[in-house]
C-alpha cells in the first residue's frame, strides 16, 4: 500500500505530531502539586521540541538517503543539528538578542529530548534486512 519511504515519513510525522500535541496539552493541564507544574511548564517544552524537530528533519532526509533503515551517522547528524540549533537559540537569549529566560538547565532538557528521539528512531527504524 505505502512504500517503505512513505511509511517511514508518515511515522516520523506521527511522532512529531504526537510530541506537538503532548507539548500543547502539557501547557493546558494542571498537576496537583506546584513542583510538577513548574517542571512540566519549564522543561516539558524543552524536552518535546527537540523530539518534534528531530523527526521533522529525519522525515525530510528520508527522501534522499538510506530510506530503508536506521543509520547512526544520519541520526547523530540530525540530533547534533537539533541540539545545536536549540542551544544556539538559548545562548541568544542569554546575550539578550531576543526575549526569553536563559536557563542553563535547558541544555540538559535539549539533550534528553534528542536522546529520546534517537532512541525512538533506533527502535522504530532498526535495520530489518541484514546483508
Amino acid at each position: 500500500m505505502f512504500s517503505p519511504e512513505s511509511r517511514q515519513s508518515l511515522t516520523c510525522a506521527a511522532y512529531a505530531a504526537t510530541a506537538l500535541v503532548v507539548d500543547g496539552a502539557s501547557r493546558a493541564i494542571s498537576l496537583p502539586n506546584q513542583a510538577g507544574n513548574e517542571f512540566l511548564i519549564s522543561y516539558g517544552h524543552d524536552i518535546l521540541f527537540p523530539v518534534q524537530s528531530y523527526f521533522v528533519l529525519r522525515a525530510s532526509w528520508l527522501n534522499n538517503i538510506h530510506k530503508d533503515r536506521f543509520n547512526w551517522v544520519e541520526s547523530v547528524g540530525a540530533a547534533a543539528t537539533v541540539f545545536g540549533a536549540a542551544s544556539f537559540c538559548e545562548l541568544l537569549q542569554k546575550v539578550g538578542f531576543y526575549e526569553g529566560t536563559y536557563d542553563s538547565s535547558d541544555f540538559i532538557a535539549y539533550g534528553v529530548g534528542v536522546g529520546l528521539a534517537v532512541t525512538l528512531d533506533a527502535i522504530t527504524f532498526r535495520k530489518t534486512n541484514h546483508p
